[in-house]
């Protein structure tokens, strides 16, 4: 019995440090580098994200967010499930407000690491549509 609760305990610590491991791949400040399969206007070129282990820090334009964040481990990637819970109230890059934004914020969104690249999808993976992040400071 000692045996098996050993075996469990042991199995319990290996799936915790994998999961650890892997978030560690995705933690950081991440600027946006480029798009991939569209365009973006000129004034949203300057976004970035900071990944904590729960939560998401963000600039868009003038709007600053926070937003609580679970990551799930999903095929190549991750899925964030977030919800914003601070903002500036000021307005995105597109001049959109921040309570507009927070009313339209996706409560789920797909990431890829590719080397020291993270890739943020907004349509169906299968659309190789995507925003480009660059890790700084890796």
């Amino acid at each position: 019995m000692k045996h098996l609760a050993l075996v469990i305990l042991t199995l319990f610590s290996a799936t915790a440090l994998s999961n650890q491991d892997e978030l560690q791949k995705i933690q950081g400040h991440w600027i946006l580098d480029s798009t991939v399969g569209f365009s973006l206007q000129d004034s949203c070129k300057a976004i970035s994200i900071n990944v904590q282990p729960d939560k998401i820090m963000g600039k868009s334009g003038e709007l600053e967010f926070e937003a609580a964040v679970k990551f799930h481990k999903y095929k190549a990637g991750y899925i964030f499930e977030q919800q914003m819970t601070k903002h500036n109230n000021q307005p995105n890059c597109q001049g959109r407000p921040a309570e507009h934004v927070k009313k339209h914020f996706a409560s789920v969104m797909y990431y890829e690491i590719h080397g020291n690249e993270l890739r943020e999808y907004y349509f169906k993976k299968e659309d190789n549509k995507y925003l480009k992040y660059i890790k700084v400071n890796p």
